[in-house]
């Protein structure tokens, strides 16, 4: 249990960061937006669609691995809860990075961090359903 818990927290701690280094390389790598101009119907539709994603998905994520992991569950159906959460994070994560790229927008910066912010909450930790249960499933006394 604990080696998964070191792999789980691997991968989220290397999301975590790509997505940080992919920020810093769209801000001082490229510098200027790769759309010069966009129509302004456009630019709302795609705004709207990062807000929708940005704060529909990241509280939708949390609520349903919360929902999945109520109760005590074998690690295996863990992973598969955090994958899921952790992939409707990404989907806003991707949206607002590539928006943010192509129109170096304010509105889609903020959108990331709120999400990116959102996702610290995502972190897997010891006190989740299946943690308290030793590699052969005995309970562990601490």
């Amino acid at each position: 249990m604990k080696e998964m818990l070191k792999r789980l927290l691997f991968w989220y701690y290397l999301l975590y960061a790509g997505s940080l280094a992919a920020v810093c390389w769209i801000q001082f790598g490229l510098r200027q937006p790769l759309l010069a101009e966009v129509d302004a119907n456009t630019l709302q539709v795609l705004k709207t669609l990062s807000y929708l994603l940005s704060l529909g998905l990241a509280p939708f994520a949390l609520w349903l691995f919360a929902r999945m992991t109520k109760k005590r569950m074998a690690p295996e159906a863990y992973r598969r809860a955090f994958l899921v959460k952790t992939a409707l994070f990404a989907v806003p994560v991707v949206f607002d990075l590539v928006l943010y790229a192509l129109l170096m927008d304010l509105s889609s910066i903020l959108m990331l961090a709120i999400v990116l912010l959102l996702w610290v909450l995502a972190k897997p930790t010891k006190a989740d359903p299946w943690a308290g249960q030793s590699d052969e499933g005995e309970e562990d006394p601490c």
